[in-house]
């Protein structure tokens, strides 16, 4: 992620900016009280990062650092205009990014839409914190904003330093990790190709995009009762979803993708009350059984994850290394967050006397496909695409494509995979078949035109 930032061209690379709907009455200046506070318990929020004329990068603790916060007001806006300003900030912010040697890494913007109502956009980079640790630093920051406004001293335990999982990780067997990533991709050499009917978009105003889609809360309760009913995650419905869309677009019954675990090891005493960067990407690996039972094949997908997770401390660069695709390809390009952390979705969560009532995000990361998906009443997804790779046409396509699989699998448990796989080829020859006959009948409109001007002429 360090070395992504640094070579990246664009300064929003693993910039994440986010906005929280406040609601209840807000004290403006015992929030960012609450934030300052906060960054002084934790030192990986006062940190940096330093690897020129080093050796190896290395993460600074800073003794003292200045939080940057701006507030501004748009009770005067409609709401139709707030979210337009909004969307307009979370770019801004996102695409400002950070200097990784500057801190702090982070900065806070606090809105006025209403009495009861604001806006409160985070930005950070990504090295400093993952989404698991979102309900502690909410939870803590707003514990002690209730304190402030009572006029109390915040009370509580001293918190677990980050240092301690960087000595954890250093005491790992990566011999272990090695043989076994070793065996899992073994025999696959070449990664995965995307979509190729991707095409430049070269109306594109932004160099990387997004496009959202959602399932009715119908259809997410239906996939819900499948995935329980089948002894399954819906992430692992997901990732099957993926892989078949994969699959189908690149003739192979062979993938990998990677997927964001959160790394957290159960056997460090107080990890689960630490700050810091716990997640890893690993790659998932699917292979296509068109003669098996979709609920069996997914069962298949999830051991093989669960097998996974005892070695996911390994980091992605040695996983590469270790695998037969040499190092000068990606071992992937695509890639599927699933975020499993309370707050994301959309349901209101309740913090003393305010409460977030809604979450959006921005997220940049250095690979040319993303599917991020929340979790909720409603299964949100986003696909962040390059625009230089993909057209929005085709991202459109492929978020059509992943909502019918998902409500095709939760249709029948025992169909075999090969339906679905089926399916995906069905409704591509038709896209490809309808394009052919839009450019078909273009043509036949130029070429009807030339003949009426030359009969005008004579």
């Amino acid at each position: 992620m360090l070395y992504d930032t640094i070579q990246s061209s664009r300064p929003g690379m693993y910039c994440i900016a986010v906005s929280y709907r406040i609601a209840g009455p807000l004290d403006a200046p015992a929030l960012f009280a609450a934030w300052t506070t906060v960054i002084a318990r934790h030192p990986i929020l006062r940190t940096s990062f330093h690897w020129r004329d080093r050796s190896e990068p290395v993460q600074v603790v800073h003794h003292d650092v200045t939080l940057p916060v701006a507030e501004d007001d748009w009770q005067a806006l409609t709401p139709e205009e707030q979210q337009q300003r909004l969307t307009a900030l979370l770019l801004a912010e996102h695409d400002r990014g950070f200097d990784v040697a500057a801190p702090p890494l982070m900065r806070l913007t606090l809105v006025r839409c209403g009495p009861d109502h604001h806006e409160l956009v985070v930005a950070h980079h990504h090295l400093l914190l993952d989404g698991s640790c979102k309900p502690l630093l909410f939870g803590e920051v707003f514990a002690c904003y209730e304190a402030i406004r009572r006029g109390q001293p915040f009370d509580a335990e001293p918190p677990q330093p980050y240092r301690r999982y960087i000595q954890w990780l250093g005491e790992q067997d990566l011999r272990a990790a090695e043989t076994f990533w070793q065996n899992e991709l073994h025999g696959f050499a070449a990664p995965t190709p995307l979509w190729s009917e991707a095409r430049r978009d070269s109306m594109a105003t932004r160099d990387y995009d997004e496009h959202q889609v959602e399932l009715d809360e119908q259809a997410t309760r239906r996939l819900r009762q499948f995935a329980q009913a089948s002894r399954l995650t819906l992430n692992t419905l997901v990732c099957g979803a993926w892989a078949l869309l994969l699959a189908s677009s690149s003739k192979r019954g062979d993938v990998v993708f990677g997927a964001t675990v959160n790394a957290r090891p159960a056997a460090l005493d107080g990890v689960e009350m630490m700050l810091g960067l716990f997640i890893n990407t690993l790659p998932v690996r699917v292979r296509i059984a068109p003669t098996t039972g979709v609920a069996e094949w997914l069962r298949t997908i999830q051991l093989q994850q669960m097998s996974a997770r005892e070695f996911d401390f390994a980091p992605l660069s040695a996983i590469q290394r270790w695998s037969d695709v040499p190092r000068r390809l990606a071992l992937f390009e695509s890639i599927l967050v699933f975020e499993n952390n309370p707050g994301y979705g959309s349901d209101s969560e309740r913090h003393g006397s305010v409460a977030i009532t809604n979450v959006q995000a921005h997220i940049r990361n250095s690979l040319p496909l993303t599917l991020r998906c929340v979790p909720g009443r409603r299964l949100g997804m986003q696909v962040l695409y390059e625009t230089a790779r993909f057209s929005p046409e085709t991202i459109a396509n492929i978020a059509e494509d992943l909502l019918r699989v998902l409500n095709d699998m939760a249709s029948d448990a025992l169909q075999p995979v090969g339906g679905l796989t089926a399916t995906l080829s069905e409704n591509e020859q038709r896209r490809i078949d309808l394009q052919a006959n839009v450019f078909q009948q273009a043509l036949r409109d130029k070429l009807s035109r030339r003949s009426r001007g030359r009969e005008r002429n004579e």
